[in-house]
């Protein structure tokens, strides 16, 4: 029943954005230079997402703000934040076109004041390649910290939302993107603590997919999140990621790993 309520209010929303949504695709048309439609794609965060096609060909990707959606905001507490519909998109534009900068994002090519299109990379989650060969979880783990230590040291943000659904892949998995940039750090929670929350956090949200049998494979992931950490990350303070925390920190194994690593951590 929960989820037929979220699917029907998703629909009235779509319904109530419709004008808008229309206005947008005429401006996307002019941009692309070509008639196109759009797609809906999941939308599960805060604004509407959609695949851009030009004829059969998919051009482009199209994030819109619609204030008729509901979505709750984070509980206190928590060492993330999210900001308004307008510094909401400022923050991932601003995420999105430095990070495109060195590859590790797809390049933004028009900003209205309640949307962002980005050029399409044909590529794809690595949730849908651990789903298709759950055995890949902890190299497609490896892959994406790989792709938010990049993110820390040579863009000097960090993403606050780390995911394998975030964590874009090309076939070959040699070429990595990040993607939805909507949560920005609180106040007080300094860059060391963010690069720990953005690791540990995407431990967390993959906890789901990985099989039984593989729960104890962790040693070599945790290895190379010691190799990202630094002073100023092991002298960070951590009580204000706990919260955010408590799934992975309650799994045995997982806590005395970071606590390894994260002398810290309690």
């Amino acid at each position: 029943m929960r989820k037929l309520k979220r699917w029907w209010r998703a629909r009235k929303a779509e319904a109530a954005l419709k004008d808008r949504r229309e206005a947008v695709r005429a401006m996307v048309a002019g941009v692309i230079g070509s008639p196109v439609r759009l797609k809906e794609r999941g939308n599960l965060g805060h604004d509407s997402n959609y695949d851009v096609f030009a004829g059969d060909r998919q051009v482009a990707v199209l994030r819109l703000v619609n204030p008729f959606k509901q979505r709750p905001t984070p509980p206190p507490g928590m060492p993330f934040r999210i900001e308004d519909a307008a510094r909401r998109l400022d923050h991932e534009y601003v995420a999105l076109a430095r990070a495109a900068s060195i590859g590790l994002a797809p390049e933004p090519i028009w900003r209205a004041a309640d949307a962002i299109l980005c050029a399409y990379l044909p590529y794809h989650t690595l949730t849908s390649t651990v789903l298709r060969t759950p055995g890949r979880v902890w190299e497609c783990l490896s892959q994406a910290s790989a792709a938010l230590d990049r993110l820390h040291r040579e863009v000097g943000m960090a993403h606050m939302d780390a995911s394998l659904s975030n964590v874009l892949a090309d076939a070959g998995h040699k070429a990595f993107a990040l993607v939805d940039f909507e949560y920005t750090p609180d106040v007080g929670v300094g860059f060391a603590e963010q690069k720990i929350y953005d690791h540990l956090r995407l431990l967390q949200a993959t906890g789901k997919f990985i099989p039984d049998r593989l729960k104890g494979d962790h040693a070599a992931w945790f290895a190379q999140i010691a190799g990202y950490v630094d002073d100023e990350m092991r002298a960070a303070p951590l009580e204000r990621l706990l919260p955010a925390l408590n799934h992975v920190l309650a799994v045995p194994a997982y806590r005395e790993a970071a606590r390894a690593i994260l002398p810290r951590l309690t």
